[in-house]
Parts: structure tokens; sequence; C-alpha cells
């Protein structure tokens, strides 16, 4: 039992050094609990706001000191423990990262230990069930779903091969990644749950990638520029009046790029203001312009494949005097 408990230790330590708290506090000034949404200290919140950069390096990070605690752990205890050593050691460090004792037990999912201690109890199982979680996120859209499903099926082979108190620590991972994502899990039957259209934003990188590379050895020819969109005519009095509007925005809005299809809107109307997501799900901005602008911008606004408005509340607010553009952002 002793070496258990060493194990467990030996991963929790490393386990609280949260990586994207580093990052975040270094690129924003601020904690990770301000970054999006979620406040999440993890790879796929920082990628989302601070770029793939940063997010890379919180991966590296995370992954690290689950290897580094899995390493030493196994060095002490494997000839007494075997792959006891390692699991014990990656449950630590997912302990240390979602429940930090120095952040008041406030702290990220653990997906990336959960996923390395996967790797490394059994290179060739682990690896297909990452695989498999991968496919699962790809085809649903839903990351939680992914992070949750992966320990779950390698719980399987762990039972069968080792035994079962090792499939019982691997089914505790599975179980703590499960309750670290139930926020979004349950929100899936009823279509609220926060949806990445992972697939969708693969291609367009490549696609971004592939114009860039064209476009440096031969670029394209200057194009006119863009007719404005087309307002009523003729325009009233009231058309050009001023206007100021809060917006709440409901429904599937978080998640599949609606912030940026907003901004698209307010730039072609000539709207200042901004977009963000809050914590409930729904989407808040603030719209200035002329009364027949606004209108539009609600029209640019319609549903799509990903995107689905159920509900919008809009009402006046006092005009904000030296706006200069439409901004986006992550924090509420």
């Amino acid at each position: 039992m002793t070496e258990r408990l060493l194990c467990l230790l030996i991963g929790y330590l490393p386990g609280t050094f949260l990586t994207a708290e580093l990052i975040i506090r270094k690129k924003t000034g601020k904690p990770a609990a301000d970054l999006g949404t979620s406040g999440n200290p993890g790879m796929a919140n920082v990628t989302a706001h601070l770029g793939i950069g940063p997010g890379l390096l919180v991966l590296a990070g995370d992954l690290g000191k689950c290897l580094l605690a899995s390493a030493l752990a196994w060095h002490l205890f494997h000839e007494d423990l075997g792959v006891l050593a390692l699991l014990y050691a990656g449950l630590g460090v997912t302990l240390g990262h979602d429940f930090p004792f120095w952040n008041g037990f406030k702290g990220g999912k653990g997906v990336a230990t959960t996923c390395m201690t996967v790797f490394l109890v059994r290179h060739v199982y682990g690896l297909i069930c990452l695989l498999a979680g991968a496919l699962l996120v790809l085809l649903t859209g839903y990351l939680c779903v992914g992070g949750a499903a992966i320990p779950l099926l390698f719980s399987v082979p762990v039972f069968l091969l080792y035994g079962r108190e090792a499939g019982l620590v691997m089914l505790a991972l599975a179980l703590l990644m499960v309750l670290r994502n139930w926020k979004q899990l349950r929100l899936i039957p009823s279509g609220e749950a926060e949806k990445n259209d992972v697939l969708g934003g693969l291609i367009r990188r490549i696609r971004n990638w592939y114009r860039k590379m064209r476009e440096t050895y031969n670029p394209p020819e200057p194009e006119p520029e863009a007719e404005a969109v087309p307002f009523p005519e003729p325009l009233t009095e009231e058309d050009r009046r001023i206007v100021r509007r809060h917006i709440l925005f409901m429904g599937r809005v978080q998640g599949v790029g609606f912030r940026y299809q907003a901004q698209n809107a307010a730039s072609q109307l000539g709207l200042t203001g901004w977009v963000r997501n809050l914590a409930d799900g729904s989407v808040e901005a603030e719209v200035q312009g002329g009364e027949a602008a606004v209108r539009q911008f609600f029209a640019l606004l319609g549903n799509n494949r990903w995107i689905q408005i159920r509900e919008t509340r809009v009402e006046d607010i006092p005009l904000k005097e030296g706006e200069k553009k439409f901004g986006v952002t992550g924090y509420y």
C-alpha cells in the first residue's frame, strides 16, 4: 500500500504544475480562469484563444510532467508493482492537474495526462484507443466525447491483460474524465453542448496554408473593392438614426464560429461594438450604427449547418462615443 501511495504522490506533485496557467498569465496578464468561456487550463482552450503555438507548448508541458512522473515511479517501484506503478502515477498526475492544491483545487480536465498514461501503459492498445477517441471527435464534433471514450475503451484491455486492480485504477481515471466533462456530456441530447467542427477547421487550415503558399510564389492580381451591402432605398431619417443595441443570442452559438461570422457581418456594414461568449453557452454582443445597418446585421446572422439561433433578446442602450471597430473576445 505504501508503494501505491508514493506513486500517487510522485504523480500528484508535478501534476499540479499547470503549464497553461503560466503561458496564459504571460500572454494576457490574467489567470487561466479568465480565458474563454470555460476557463480551462488546457490545450484546446489556449489554442482557441491564443493560437496554435501556445497550445502546443501547453500540450508539451502536460505530456512532459506525466512522462517525468511515470518514469520516476517506474524506476522506483516497477519491481514490486509492475504496470501498476505507471497507472498510479498517471492517476496522481491527473488528480494534480484537475485539483491543484495551490489553486483552490480548481484545475483542468486532464485529457493530455490521461492520454499519455494510456499510451505509456500499453503502446499498441493505447494508440488504438487514442485513434478511436480522435475518430469520435471528428464524427460527432464533441471534444468531451473523445476525452471520456479513450480511458473507458482502454479499461477493457487493462482488465484482461493486467488484472482486477489495474483495471479498477484505469476505471478510476475514466470516471474522473467523465466527471470533468459531465457539464458538456449531459447537454449532448438537447443539442446544447459546445460543438467543434474539428474536421472542417482542419480542412480550412490546410486550404489557408495552400493558398498562402500559392500566393507566395504566384501573387494574385489585386481584386476590386467589395461592394457595400445594399440598403433599402430610399433611406429614411429613421434608417439613418444611430443606435446601440445589446443582444443576447441563445441556441447552438458557441464553438461553431458564430462570433467571427458576427464580426464579418459588422465589418461589411460599418458597425462597431463587440461580441463574446458567456459561461451559460449563450453569446452576448453590443452593436452600434445606423438603424438600417443594424437590421441588416441580424439578417446576415442566419442559421447554417452548425449555428442554430433559437432565441434573441434585444434592448436599446446608450451610445458609446469614440468606438472605431467591432471586436471579438473570448472573455466574459
